[in-house]
């Protein structure tokens, strides 16, 4: 199932998001950053790795 989602994904719009972010102190930078997310198959193991402006999250899973 997997092997259907696996490529290089990149958010497009942001639904209402301004409005979630109002209380927050990063807005600004929240509001610049489109974060990509890799789905990535190695053998057995699933790998997804989320970047965005500040960070980059990686988890692997079989």
């Amino acid at each position: 199932m997997v092997d259907a989602f696996v490529s290089t994904w990149k958010l497009v719009h942001r639904k209402n998001f301004d409005d979630y972010t109002k209380s927050l102190a990063t807005r600004q930078v929240a509001s610049m950053t489109k974060p990509t997310t890799i789905i990535k198959k190695n053998g057995d193991t699933n790998i997804k790795k989320h970047r965005a402006l500040l960070r980059t999250r990686r988890s692997a899973f079989s």
